[in-house]
């Protein structure tokens, strides 16, 4: 990329000394065509350095990206890469949850995970207000966040096949513990950061759960409804 650039502002460099140094005994035509010549390699110059630039935002954005996506999948597994992609803005917080795993912000990445939870139910369950599980039989009153997630997991458990209930049911069972720990964290020396790298776990896990249940709504209809 460089090279190219260099050639033609050496290039540019001689026609302009050689227009210079004959521009005495040159008659219009030719003079004319030194400027055309000029102008294309200016052209070109002003070209290559766009493509300079886009490469150097290309590459930039690629090494952010690869290394996301490492970080995602040593923290939380080889599926994390997916289950992200399939959560789209829904798990915006979580990914930013999973960043603050880190010595001090602790509290904020456990209210993160908090939030991803509550993103959940809010944008996924779209049944009743009043639910009766199918699983345990009981009636709950969808009346927050937390219990609309409930209700989304418990219509998520009928649809999927045997092999897959298992998973639905193990993401229940950590509802409660996840957004119990988020609110811990709304006072920052109340929790560890052991508590804060489970919270974000509990909550990456209802959401592997939902996307490998095919619960996420397809990418389309997801950025339409945003």
């Amino acid at each position: 990329m460089y090279a190219p650039l260099a050639g033609l502002e050496l290039v540019a460099s001689r026609e302009t000394e050689a227009s210079v140094a004959t521009s005495a005994t040159k008659n219009s035509e030719e003079a004319d065509l030194v400027l055309q010549r000029l102008q294309t390699i200016s052209e070109a110059q002003r070209i290559l350095v766009l493509v300079r630039q886009y490469m150097h935002q290309w590459a930039g954005s690629t090494r952010a990206r690869v290394h996301s996506e490492r970080h995602l999948s040593e923290m939380l597994g080889p599926d994390a890469v997916t289950v992200f992609s399939a959560g789209g803005t829904l798990l915006d917080e979580l990914s930013k949850a999973v960043d603050n795993l880190r010595p001090g912000m602790q509290a904020t990445a456990a209210i993160q995970s908090r939030t991803a939870l509550l993103t959940l139910g809010r944008e996924l369950y779209k049944g009743d207000r009043v639910h009766t599980s199918p699983i345990t039989g009981e009636v709950h009153q969808v009346n927050s966040e937390k219990h609309a997630l409930f209700a989304f997991l418990d219509d998520l458990w009928t649809q999927v096949e045997p092999d897959r209930k298992l998973m639905i049911e193990k993401a229940i069972a950590v509802v409660d513990a996840a957004h119990d720990l988020g609110s811990k964290a709304k006072n920052p020396t109340a929790i560890t950061s052991e508590e804060a790298e489970v919270a974000v776990r509990h909550v990456y896990a209802i959401a592997r759960a939902i996307c490998f249940a095919g619960g996420f709504p397809p990418r389309e209809e997801a950025q339409a409804s945003a």
